[in-house]
């Protein structure tokens, strides 16, 4: 089947590169989320921080090598489907998906941890996410190892990406109602 050949092609070589990475490390076994890892093309970069498989790769605290690519998404359509549809999941996150700043994203795990990390510093929202562009202004990155924050670029950087979350907040509230905006922020600053 020609649709199996690019996927069977990207795994082989992701194999090979995974070895390769072992063989660097003096590892024996690995940390990855395979989905992802085999998901994505062996010469794949973070959107994010730009690097490869083999620049996000550390030997972690067991000694196994540890290259993982997470689902890096905006938690603030989460808090729309919850608030619009509760439980109706399905339903909640088709809708919401017109409320968010950024489709989910495969980036590495440093990226989606210094987000973590970078909400904080700036006091955002609970459900708030920072993209992969964004993320890329505050971080310093390098090879094998996890990122550091740039001190105070995060704040700035949540300065500017409220006025986006207001304009996104004020479709809500033109849609659905001032009551399903107040229900959507609630209880969701830091």
């Amino acid at each position: 089947m020609i649709a199996d050949q690019p996927n069977k092609h990207w795994q082989e070589r992701n194999e090979a590169l995974l070895q390769e990475m072992m063989d660097a490390a003096g590892c024996s076994d690995v940390n990855i989320r395979k989905g992802a890892f085999y998901a994505t093309p062996f010469n794949w970069k973070c959107p994010g921080c730009s690097r490869g498989k083999p620049e996000i790769s550390r030997v972690d605290s067991g000694g196994r090598l540890a290259c993982i690519i997470v689902g890096h998404h905006d938690h603030f359509g989460d808090r729309v489907a919850e608030v619009l549809h509760g439980s109706d999941w399905q339903v909640g996150l088709f809708i919401a998906a017109r409320f968010v700043r950024f489709p989910r994203t495969l980036m590495c795990e440093d990226c989606n941890n210094i987000d973590a990390a970078a909400k904080v510093r700036a006091r955002a929202r609970k459900c708030f996410s920072f993209t992969p562009f964004e993320i890329s202004l505050f971080i310093n990155e390098a090879p094998n190892r996890p990122h550091l924050l740039k001190p105070g670029v995060a704040d700035i950087v949540y300065e500017t990406a409220k006025v986006q979350m207001q304009m996104i907040c004020d479709r809500i509230k033109e849609q659905y109602g001032p009551e399903v905006i107040k229900e959507i922020l609630k209880d969701t600053t830091l």
